[in-house]
Parts: C-alpha cells; sequence; structure tokens
C-alpha cells in the first residue's frame, strides 16, 4: 500500500526517464512540479503555450529550460491539441495539463479522429497527500462512460479511497 507520495517518486526513479507534454504550460504549480521532475531526472517536458509567460515563470523559479522544447501557442485549446498530437505521434510519453480548462483540454483527448480516447470508458485519478490529516494518501477516482455527444456522461462513478 502506498502510504505517501514519495512511493510515487521511488517507482518512477526506477524506470527510464519519459517525456512529458504538459498542455498550457504557463502555469506556476505544473512548472513548481516540472522543475522537481526535471532535477529528480523523472523526466524531461516539451511545452506547449505562451512561450513568453512559461520562460518568465521558469526564470522566477530559477528553473533552466534553455535544453527543452517550446511551442509558442497562445490559444489554449490549441496548446492542448498539440500536446494530444505529440502523444498520439510517440514523441512524447505522458499528457500534463496546465493552466487550461477542463473542456478544453479534454476536447482533442476525446477527439474520435485525432485523440487519444480508445474506449468509451474514461478515468482520472488524483493522489493528495494530507500530513495534518493523519498523515495519510487519499486516492480518488472519476470514471465516466461516454455516448456520443462530448462530455455528456452516464452513469458516472466517483470513489475516494484512503490507504493508512
Amino acid at each position: 500500500m502506498l502510504k505517501s507520495l514519495n512511493a510515487f517518486v521511488d517507482i518512477a526513479l526506477m524506470s527510464e526517464p519519459k517525456k512529458i507534454a504538459i498542455a498550457a504550460a504557463e502555469d506556476m504549480s505544473t512548472l513548481v512540479a516540472m522543475k522537481k521532475i526535471v532535477e529528480l531526472n523523472i523526466a524531461t517536458p516539451v511545452f506547449f503555450g505562451n512561450e513568453k509567460q512559461i520562460k518568465e515563470i521558469c526564470s522566477s523559479l530559477d528553473f533552466d529550460i534553455s535544453s527543452f522544447e517550446i511551442h509558442d501557442l497562445n490559444d489554449k485549446p490549441k496548446a492542448s491539441q498539440a500536446a494530444v498530437s505529440c502523444i498520439r505521434e510517440g514523441k512524447a510519453d505522458v499528457l500534463a495539463r496546465g493552466a487550461i480548462e477542463t473542456p478544453d483540454y479534454l476536447r482533442p483527448v476525446l477527439n474520435r479522429d485525432t485523440g487519444l480516447k480508445q474506449s468509451k470508458l474514461i478515468s482520472q485519478a488524483a493522489f493528495v497527500e494530507i500530513r495534518a490529516y493523519l498523515n495519510r494518501t487519499l486516492f480518488q477516482t472519476i470514471r465516466a462512460y461516454l455516448n456520443r455527444t462530448l462530455f455528456q456522461t452516464i452513469r458516472p462513478q466517483a470513489k475516494c479511497n484512503m490507504a493508512s
């Protein structure tokens, strides 16, 4: 059982570094996390979004991104589509979300012709470590069965499990 988020870091360190395509990467918390991921040699980023803002935030974090790809896209839905295409073409392994609304992020993922969706079931998982709350790691999954209309869900299900 995973007792902390550090267990994920340990697991990631045992495998080869991945490449992460970040849609709308001009987001402080996303870039803080990416800096740590790069420092630990877990993955390298491919940034999709407002290049000027990405560079400004990274500069304020003392995060040197000069050796990484940046695709300057000021339109967030287009940044998401480009990041999805990067995954689909095998140029990156993981899709990550920055400062973008859920519909704009998921629309390219779920696109029947150019997206990543391969079945009617999609899942999202979130892990949160709250040390002040009984020193536990919380795990939440959300599953949705999709019909033909984008974002219309049938029988949504949510679970929240607490690992001790």
